[in-house]
């Protein structure tokens, strides 16, 4: 499958999964590119943007899982990237991890940065659910 980098993408605040996020006492689901309850981790948003079908991000947990999908700066001899590693922690607030305490809306700061990178730029939209830590 021929994939693009994108120029830009946008990040849903409302469907945006973040690790151990709750809402209302409800988990959002896991931190998944795309899972059961519809939300997606920044990877999942982006993932798609570089042309992954729905269907293919569907219960994975980082692009190195997307068969023949080989998502721009994500993955790298089979695995996931450095660049990539560092993503899913600053998104999931990682316990063993740099961003452990990261507030939300640092955390879009950080992951406006760090695809900035790669230049692409990051847009979110919409609210947090109702609740989110």
């Amino acid at each position: 499958m021929h994939l693009r980098k994108p120029k830009s993408f946008t990040i849903d605040r409302s469907k945006w999964v973040q690790g151990k996020y709750q809402a209302n006492g409800v988990l959002l689901g896991f931190s998944e590119l795309l899972n059961e309850k519809d939300n997606m981790c920044c990877l999942g948003f982006y993932s798609e943007a570089c042309g992954v079908p729905r269907s293919e991000l569907q219960g994975c947990f980082s692009p190195k899982e997307l068969e023949d999908c080989h998502v721009p700066y994500m993955v790298l001899n089979d695995c996931s990237s450095s660049f990539a590693s560092d993503l899913m922690q600053l998104n999931d607030n990682s316990d063993c991890s740099k961003y452990k305490y990261v507030h939300k809306r640092d955390k879009e700061k950080l992951l406006k940065e760090k695809f900035k990178l790669i230049d692409v730029k990051v847009k979110f939209v919409g609210r947090y659910p109702e609740g989110v830590i």
